[in-house]
């Protein structure tokens, strides 16, 4: 076994036993795969086309999610998004030969439609739709579907740090500091913002003249 980059080597007596604990620290995964997502309409029993993975070469790992949409409760979804939480750029990897609508739920919350996608193709043409989203710390569910109409086919959604929410509220924090809108003068009373002469704010003074 390997121990800070080194090789390790232990000597187990006959009928002996060694114990390992293993740490460390878990990582964000950026990619999910459409064939991965759980399909909640899925069944082969009657033959309807809910949601369902199909195999195309020109597929990311050569398989995709298909068949998605046109009931409310045919959707695809992730429940096992892992984030540190804050904004990221969430990226899907769509086909279609026509136009279609997509939905995305985060986290139970509704995030709109993309609407009037299309690709070129069904399973050898892809795009990417972008959009800004904000993830919660530790597990997180993302949904796409259409309620009301076909969806493209999915090939992976991809997630990408934007501002993690420590970096978010640590600028927060800056940006109220750094708030001079707040002014006083030397006896403690609010100054407009077209004041002149002496002020103090943001734990300084400042001169305007």
């Amino acid at each position: 076994m390997w121990q800070d980059g080194k090789r390790v080597t232990v000597n187990i007596p006959a009928h002996g036993s060694q114990a390992y604990f293993v740490t460390g620290t878990r990582m964000e995964r950026k990619r999910y795969q459409g064939e991965e997502a759980w399909a909640n309409k899925y069944q082969e029993i009657n033959g309807f086309p809910n949601a369902r993975p199909m195999e195309a070469g020109a597929a990311d790992q050569g398989a995709y999610m298909g068949w998605l949409g046109n009931l409310k409760g045919n959707y695809m979804e992730w429940r096992n998004v892992y984030s540190q939480g804050g904004r990221y750029k969430l990226a899907i990897r769509y086909a279609t030969a026509e136009n279609r609508d997509l939905q995305l739920h985060v986290n139970g919350e509704d995030q709109g439609f993309f609407n009037d996608l299309n690709s070129g193709g069904w399973d050898d043409k892809w795009s990417t739709q972008e959009v800004e989203v904000t993830m919660q710390p530790g597990y997180n569910v993302i949904r796409l579907g259409n309620p009301v109409g076909f969806a493209p086919n999915i090939d992976y959604i991809e997630l990408t740090l934007l501002e993690s929410a420590q970096q978010s509220a640590v600028n927060n924090i800056r940006l109220q500091q750094s708030d001079t809108s707040q002014l006083y003068d030397l006896n403690g009373r609010q100054l407009p913002a077209n004041y002149s002469g002496i002020a103090i704010g943001d734990h300084r003074k400042h001169i305007k003249r």
